[in-house]
């Protein structure tokens, strides 16, 4: 009888290795091994797995939390001792974005609670990011208060979208007072008019501009519970550009918002972005695209205007410092009174502003060839300023009284 030996099975012992893409080792994966024998484990906190295998070919399936699923192939030959696999992560998409503004200055990070990595993003930014646990650190400018909704976000339940939405509001601060900006204003303009009317009376809500950053600004919520300054003006106004140390000034104070809308249509992107730079704007400037000048009755540059909790408290028109300044300069003759000597509010009166009107082009045309240069820098200043308005009908009510110095 003949006896037939059968040849031993080869096998090998061999070390599977679950990496992820940056080669970190990935515990307890699940693998699941189908061919000539087949096998389901997991592998230990190296990431690693031994087993033995006979020589061949087989599938291989691999699922861990937080990556996808990877199905592959190998081949254990006598010369196999280790095999690698790199599973890629799953991802979230975080949308990060304000709902009702954005301060300057804000700053928003993702940091992973699990492995302590930060990233910081914009608002409006969609990121990408493995699929983990993130807390929304929000890092607010001054004067401002600002929240994340929600503060955590979890994507290990299997999100694959997140909306964060984060709101921001300022911190009130009662160190800056109405009557400190309006008393303040006061010593800056010609006329002065306190007011007590309601927005709503001559707009039905403050709108939102486009400042020169393309982004929004919303006036209404400037004006509740703070005070919101409002400057009307256009670049080539030489009385407003007295303005501006002023309005700098005030800008700096807490719970104030300083806004310059131009009205003038030649006032372009490009030039008022000249505008802030040589004159050192540190304030917003965006142009008055509402009409909100028109809507006010506004005929005087610059006008300010205060407003607070939906009223109209206080409108101021014309530079001081520019009538000042051409009071300076222009002659005295024939013991006719200096404009210093003049009430504020009579020379604003209709029949004032004729006859001033006449004694300058009177005075221009008698010493113009003696002082040829005087005259062009004079012609300058009074071309440059707007006739004082007419206050219309619209503010001559009881919600104002007029003060005359």
């Amino acid at each position: 009888m003949l006896k037939l030996d059968r040849k031993k099975e080869e096998r090998r012992d061999i070390q599977i290795n679950v990496l992820s893409q940056d080669g970190q080792p990935i515990p307890r994966a699940k693998i699941t091994i189908t061919g000539r024998e087949n096998i389901t484990t997991l592998t230990n906190v190296n990431g690693k797995v031994p087993v033995n295998l006979p020589l061949g070919n087989y599938t291989i399936l691999i699922s861990a939390p937080k990556y996808k699923q990877l199905q592959s192939t190998f081949e254990v030959k006598t010369n196999t001792t280790e095999v690698y696999f790199k599973l890629e992560p799953e991802k979230v998409n975080i949308i990060v974005e304000t709902l009702n503004f954005t301060p300057v200055g804000i700053n928003v990070s993702l940091a992973s609670i699990t492995t302590n990595n930060t990233l910081t993003v914009k608002p409006g930014e969609n990121v990408s990011l493995p699929v983990d646990a993130y807390q929304v650190l929000v890092n607010a400018p001054k004067n401002y208060e600002c929240s994340a909704s929600p503060p955590i976000v979890n994507a290990l339940n299997g999100t694959t979208n997140v909306n964060v939405k984060i709101t921001c509001k300022l911190i009130v601060t009662r160190a800056t007072s109405i009557s400190y900006v309006i008393g303040f204003l006061e010593k800056k303009m010609i006329q002065n008019v306190k007011m007590n009317m309601s927005v709503d009376k001559t707009l039905e809500k403050l709108p939102s501009i486009n400042m020169l950053n393309s982004s929004k600004l919303d006036l209404d919520f400037q004006q509740r519970n703070k005070i919101l300054v409002i400057e009307f003006f256009y670049t080539q106004c030489t009385g407003c550009k007295y303005l501006v140390p002023a309005l700098r000034n005030l800008s700096r104070l807490p719970g104030v918002t300083v806004v310059s809308l131009t009205v003038s249509p030649v006032d372009t992107q490009a030039v008022l972005e000249r505008y802030v730079k040589e004159n050192n704007i540190t304030w917003i400037v965006a142009r008055d695209e509402e009409n909100l000048f028109y809507k006010l009755n506004v005929t005087v540059f610059p006008t300010v205007v205060v407003i607070s909790d939906g009223k109209i408290l206080y409108r101021g028109a014309g530079a001081r410092e520019e009538l000042e300044q051409m009071n300076n300069t222009l002659p005295s003759i024939g013991g006719l009174p200096s404009l210093q000597n003049v009430p504020l509010g009579s020379l604003l009166r209709p029949e004032t502003l004729i006859f001033l009107g006449m004694f300058l082009i009177m005075t221009w045309l008698m010493i113009g060839e003696k002082n040829e240069k005087s005259d062009s820098e004079e012609d300058s200043i009074y071309n440059n300023t707007v006739t004082f308005p007419d206050f219309g009908s619209s503010l001559h009510s009881p919600d104002f009284q007029t003060i005359e110095e």
